[in-house]
């Protein structure tokens, strides 16, 4: 069992991170390739890990570095200013707008996810090898199998956690005379999101927003991956497991590093 600082999917593979390295898998259509590099945050500056353990300021420098999110919600953060309503001083959101931005949120996330099913199904290969890691048992098949789906550190967590910081920034700016553009709200909510996504998902008033989290990542970000995709997730999160362990010698880990190395499923 190692610790896991990352985990994410994609169309034609999968992504493990520990403390010291990444690992990809990536299929085709006649062959697959799995490659370890080092972990960014690993061989960061100290003063930059230092930023990752303060409050707030962490979630800032998890935005800065996943560009690609702050992109998506500068656009999202736009939604609202399509039904804006002009006051006598300050641009107000009602109720009304609120509503519909927040919808439309939702259906520009269930508009990409269902053009990615291979990639929900890897989704789901990801999760239930990490869970089988975290709860100490051995990563054959057959364990993997029985893990479930959901969990409570995906990123749809983030996404439930983001919009529900939104919401409550925006009822704040709507009723006081401090008004702060849509796309930064989103931004903040996005930072303070962050915090509340590492507290316990048990946690009162919470727990129902992480409900609601694994609600959608059954019906809409995960799919129950076939036993190809779960042995190549497995056969991933090994050779990770073997290098954080220094359990690869030095010569085949200089050349999977370097390389990567070829597979056959």
């Amino acid at each position: 069992m190692i610790h896991i600082s990352g985990a994410s999917s994609y169309s034609n593979g999968i992504e493990f991170a520990s403390n010291t390295y990444c690992v990809n898998f990536e299929a085709y259509d006649n062959s697959s390739k799995i490659f370890l590099r080092k972990n960014k945050l690993e061989t960061s500056s100290k003063a930059l890990n230092l930023a990752f353990r303060i409050p707030l300021l962490r979630g800032a420098m998890v935005l800065l570095i996943t560009s690609k999110s702050l992109f998506i919600l500068l656009l999202l953060g736009m939604i609202p200013n399509i039904f804006m309503q002009k006051s006598e001083a300050n641009a107000k959101i009602s109720v009304f707008t609120l509503i519909i931005s927040v919808i439309l949120s939702f259906v520009i996330l269930l508009f990409i996810a269902k053009f990615f099913k291979l990639r929900r199904q890897y989704h789901g290969a990801e999760h239930k090898v990490a869970y089988t890691n975290n709860q100490g048992k051995a990563l054959t098949l057959e364990n993997c199998k029985k893990a479930p789906c959901t969990n409570s550190r995906c990123g749809t967590m983030y996404i439930i956690l983001t919009v529900f910081a939104w919401v409550i920034l925006v009822i704040v700016t709507s009723f006081s005379n401090f008004t702060i553009w849509p796309s930064i709200q989103f931004i903040l909510a996005f930072i303070i999101s962050y915090e509340l996504f590492l507290m316990n998902a048990n946690t009162p008033i919470l727990c129902w927003l992480f409900k609601l989290g694994y609600l959608l990542q059954k019906k809409v970000f995960v799919l129950e991956p076939n036993d190809i995709q779960l042995k190549q997730a497995i056969e991933a999160f090994q050779l990770l497991e073997r290098a954080e362990t220094g359990g690869i010698p030095e010569e085949e880990l200089q050349e999977l590093l370097q390389n990567g190395k070829n597979l056959n499923f």
